[in-house]
C-alpha cells in the first residue's frame, strides 16, 4: 500500500470524523503526516478530519510550535495566523525580520506559541506548507511534529 491510499484510508472519505476525536484517534489520523515534503491536496472531508485531529492535540500539547514555507509573507502570515486561530493559539502580530525578504519571494516564518518567538527569513527550499509542533513536558507520546499541511487548512 502506497502512503497516498494509506492517507486515505486513515482519513476516510465519507466525510464522518468531524466531532473531537479522542487524543489516540487524532495522533493515528496525524501520523500519516510525519515528515512530508510537500503539503497533500485533500477533499473538503479530509481536511475537517485532519482540523479536528490538530485541534484536539493541540489542546493536549503544553507548546505549539509552527513553521511555514510560503510563496510569499503575505501568504504565510495568513497561514500561521489562521493555523493560529484554528486551533486557539496566540500569535503576535508582526514577526521580526531576519535578513532581507522581497514581499513576493519564498518565506519561511517560525511561531512559538508559548514563548511568542515569531520570525520570518528567506527561504530558498522548495517545501510548502506548514509544520505544527506539538510538545508536550508531561507525556512523551505526545511530542511529534505533523507536516507539511497545507497553506490553507483553515483558511
Amino acid at each position: 500500500m502506497d502512503n497516498s491510499t494509506r492517507r486515505s484510508d486513515a482519513l476516510g472519505t465519507n466525510g464522518a470524523g468531524t466531532a473531537p476525536l479522542s487524543l489516540l484517534e487524532a495522533q493515528k489520523v496525524l501520523a500519516v503526516f510525519n515528515c512530508l515534503e510537500e503539503a497533500p491536496s485533500l477533499s473538503e472531508s479530509q481536511q475537517a478530519i485532519i482540523r479536528s485531529a490538530l485541534r484536539t492535540v493541540a489542546q493536549e500539547a503544553d507548546c505549539v510550535i509552527f513553521g511555514v514555507c510560503a510563496d510569499s509573507i503575505a501568504q504565510g502570515l495568513a497561514a500561521v495566523r489562521a493555523y493560529g486561530a484554528g486551533l486557539d493559539r496566540e500569535v503576535p502580530p508582526e514577526p521580526e525580520q531576519r535578513g532581507v525578504a522581497n514581499p513576493e519571494q519564498p518565506i519561511y516564518i517560525k511561531c512559538n506559541t508559548n514563548s511568542l518567538l515569531f520570525y520570518a527569513e528567506p527561504y530558498q527550499g522548495e517545501n510548502r506548507g506548514v509544520l505544527v509542533s506539538c510538545q508536550s513536558h508531561v507525556d512523551e507520546e505526545l511530542n511529534a511534529m505533523y507536516g507539511h499541511l497545507p497553506l490553507d487548512l483553515f483558511a
